[in-house]
């Protein structure tokens, strides 16, 4: 698996997911880092019909497990904390049988927890 691989992931390309596995060698030297732009998109893509409930809960689950993905300057904690919400959300995504079955209704819900980091993009940028 190379880098690519898992940009290409995180953007939403689901037709090598099936093949990858979950437990394939880290690559510890390889970092993604994941914005909560990234989240949103793949969450719209499933509202708009483009992907479908099993494959927005591979994508998560994918996120959730695997080493190289990280959030925007995670070694430092406080900026872990601030991106806490968003991997909240791709962890509810990647846990249907625990935190709800993936619907419209649920998924609407999660960019609603989502919303914060908009704000704070538009503040910042005003």
């Amino acid at each position: 698996m190379q880098k690519i691989d898992f940009l290409n992931i995180l953007d939403g390309e689901f037709s090598n997911l099936t093949y990858l596995n979950l437990v394939s060698p880290d690559l510890s030297d390889v970092k993604i880092e994941v914005q909560p732009f990234q989240v949103r998109k793949i969450i719209i893509s499933y509202l708009n019909g483009k992907i479908n409930s099993l494959n927005l809960n591979r994508w998560a689950e994918f996120l959730c497990f695997r080493d190289e993905y990280v959030s925007k300057n995670w070694e430092n904690e406080k900026s872990a904390d601030f991106y806490e919400d968003m991997w909240y959300v791709v962890q509810k995504l990647s846990t249907p049988e625990i935190d709800g079955e993936i619907t419209p209704e649920t998924v609407r819900q999660y960019l609603k927890e989502l919303d914060k980091y908009f704000e704070n993009q538009k503040l910042q940028n005003d």
